[in-house]
């Protein structure tokens, strides 16, 4: 065995044919140096751009506080187990990992973090609708709860509730099926199909973290929505105060009116449509 002295000489002097091992610390530095840029780019575009997105960046900003004084009884305390202000607290750190990722052009990061944000989305949503189940999901087992409240079968429970959404008759489910496989088979999950970052006209993958416009736009999107329903359900859960309860509600309600309308669904739709 070698020291690790002799390990770090061997490996510094080392070469590999025509390739010579860079210093890591300075590919660091320029990784976070590249970030600043993006990051300065992609803020300047979504506090810019059309009608929308400057919008709902601001109240991406507002549910973020919302959630931020709900998950630690900032506005009261009901003396409970505080089990649903973890959660809101567990998806508003989500939150802003994920919207720091967007800002630095990661994606495809930022999106799986979204996903998670949904679950603990729906789970809010359906034990507002139904007090019972939250009951029952404290009390269960871990193997229970995979069996009785993974996500899917979280989205049937809600949607066999029939929970309308105003806009339409039809069932209403926060994160529903569609969004959910959109966010799993195309983005966090490896297949044969993975190309990394490739959010632009030609889907061309790409290494790193580049402001792509189409990609700011749609992770926003994914973001925005799951931690609106956060806002709206974790409020009607932890809140006592009927006026706590519609100040969650109409941030929440102001956030879904003024979604754009570039998302995880319509993706590869708007990008034909923006080629031609």
């Amino acid at each position: 065995m070698i020291s690790n002295e002799e390990h770090a000489k061997y490996i510094k002097e080392k070469k590999y044919g025509h390739i010579q091992l860079p210093d890591g610390t300075k590919i660091i530095n320029r990784i976070i140096s590249h970030s600043e840029d993006t990051e300065k780019n992609s803020k300047q575009f979504i506090e810019s751009f059309g009608e929308k997105a400057p919008v709902t960046i601001e109240n991406l900003g507002v549910n973020f506080f919302v959630q931020s004084e709900i998950s630690t009884c900032r506005w009261g305390c009901a003396k409970g187990d505080h089990v649903a202000e973890y959660l809101i607290g567990k998806g508003l750190n989500s939150s802003v990992c994920s919207l720091r990722l967007l800002l630095l052009g990661y994606y495809d990061e930022s999106l799986v973090l979204s996903r998670g944000i949904g679950e603990i989305a729906n789970l809010l949503c359906l034990f507002a609708h139904d007090p019972s189940s939250f009951s029952k999901w404290k009390k269960m087992t871990k193997k229970e709860r995979q069996k009785h409240y993974r996500p899917s079968q979280v989205r049937v429970k809600i949607q066999s509730m029939q929970i309308s959404d105003k806009n339409d008759d039809t069932e209403f489910c926060p994160i529903d099926d569609a969004r959910y496989k959109a966010l799993s088979e195309g983005i966090t999950h490896a297949t044969p199909d993975s190309r990394p970052q490739s959010f632009n006209f030609h889907f061309t993958p790409v290494i790193g973290g580049y402001f792509q416009h189409i990609g700011a736009l749609t992770a926003l999107h994914e973001l925005a929505l799951p931690s609106a329903v956060v806002t709206l359900y974790g409020g009607l859960i932890t809140q006592n105060n009927q006026l706590l309860r519609q100040l969650c509600f109409d941030v929440a309600c102001k956030s879904l009116l003024n979604l754009g309308n570039m998302h995880i669904l319509n993706l590869k739709e708007n990008i034909f449509k923006l080629r031609k």
